[in-house]
């Protein structure tokens, strides 16, 4: 009697003596931002929670292109700029445009804050000529620490709010990077790939009230799942 269903016992015992399955794989996270490197592959301290940013760091342009103080002659970060948000690092002073009259790198809430002055920023914005002749451009570079499984990385950034005046308007362009280590010393004014640019409007340049709240997100995934951080910029012209 052989018994045992179709194969009979002999089927069944090689049936079931395949390999063990693979173990899990260990999902990505938790992730943290960090603004600058301490050494390769390391973040910095001194920079956790959130993004580099700057107006000086766009591909193929050797100066700046972020709008900067011609009256002064000082600022040449242009609006953009957060000490690569270095929590030691104070918005004003530093090298930024007088028209930053203040703000903050808050590591807790992930975010930097910046007040502008927003008759200062037109007068130097118009300075590089008449409205839709000149865009401010706010690019990032950033550091991803993934203590999970090993993932792949992709970064982002979107405009979660904007309330700009005179026909103003504010677009995403680039494309993301997938490099863990997208800080700008490592992959260059390209920093995550995506960037914001700012484009004036008929009836001139943000005024008094506009707000604008850029988000900054890094994935990391792999077969296990996946995690996300965030990190965020505000801005508002007073």
């Amino acid at each position: 009697m052989t018994g045992g269903g179709k194969f009979g016992f002999a089927g069944y015992a090689a049936a079931s003596s395949g390999a063990a399955p693979p173990p899990p794989v260990t999902p990505p996270g938790p992730l943290t931002i960090y603004g600058d490197l301490a050494a390769p592959g390391v973040g910095d301290p001194n920079t956790v929670g959130g993004c580099s940013m700057a107006s000086d760091q766009f591909p193929n342009f050797a100066v700046s292109i972020g709008v900067n103080d011609q009256i002064t002659g000082s600022g040449q970060y242009g609006v953009g700029f957060n000490g690569k948000f270095d929590t030691s690092y104070f918005i004003p002073p530093g090298p930024n445009a007088t028209f930053v009259v203040s703000g903050g790198n808050n590591t807790i809430g992930q975010r930097t804050a910046l007040i502008i002055d927003a008759a200062d920023y037109s007068i130097n914005w118009g300075s590089f000529g008449p409205p839709g002749s000149y865009e401010d451009v706010l690019n990032f570079g950033g550091f991803c620490e993934n203590p999970g499984g090993t993932a792949t990385f992709s970064w982002d950034v979107v405009i979660s709010s904007q309330i700009l005046s005179n026909g103003c308007v504010a677009a995403v362009g680039g494309t993301s990077s997938t490099a863990q280590d997208s800080t700008f010393g490592s992959v260059g004014g390209l920093g995550i790939g995506r960037y914001i640019v700012i484009n004036a409007g008929r009836g001139g340049y943000p005024a008094p009230g506009d707000s604008m709240v850029l988000d900054v997100t890094v994935t990391a995934t792999n077969s296990g799942g996946s995690a996300s951080q965030l990190f965020r910029v505000n801005l508002d012209w007073f």
